[in-house]
């Protein structure tokens, strides 16, 4: 649960100590696996949710609104054309979950864009994991 509650909130409001962390924390303290995994996978996802929500709620501001007009006009005309490619590209660079979800709720996009995030989410956790238990146990 700990583990879970640390990756929400890192996740929802940027809490400065990353999802990594406790990944890390479950291999040193021997847990299985699947329990780590899913529980940093789980408060991560929603935690991103979360941020996304909080987001396209300030998004309505009228002053943010007025602010990122023109960025989200041109970034829906983006996804009109080339599909939800560019976003799914975007979680692989090293950008924070967290910021992307933030973004891409104040930029007011649908939720089926934190459906692509939320996807694109599982193999960087997994990837992450893995690299910490080589790290780990060299």
């Amino acid at each position: 649960a700990g583990m879970g509650a640390g990756a929400f909130l890192a996740d929802s409001v940027h809490f400065p100590i990353p999802p990594q962390f406790y990944l890390l924390t479950g291999i040193a303290g021997g847990h299985e696996v699947v329990v780590v995994v899913l529980a940093v996978l789980v408060g991560s996802e929603l935690g991103g949710l979360t941020a996304f929500a909080l987001a396209r709620g300030l998004g309505r501001a009228p002053i943010v609104a007025r602010r990122l007009a023109s960025s989200r006009a041109l970034l829906t005309r983006l996804i009109e054309r080339q599909g939800y490619i560019g976003l799914a590209a975007a979680t692989l660079l090293p950008i924070s979950f967290s910021i992307l979800c933030m973004a891409s709720g104040a930029m007011r996009l649908p939720y089926k864009a934190y459906g692509v995030l939320a996807i694109m989410r599982v193999p960087r956790i997994l990837l992450s994991y893995v690299v910490i238990v080589l790290a780990w146990h060299p």
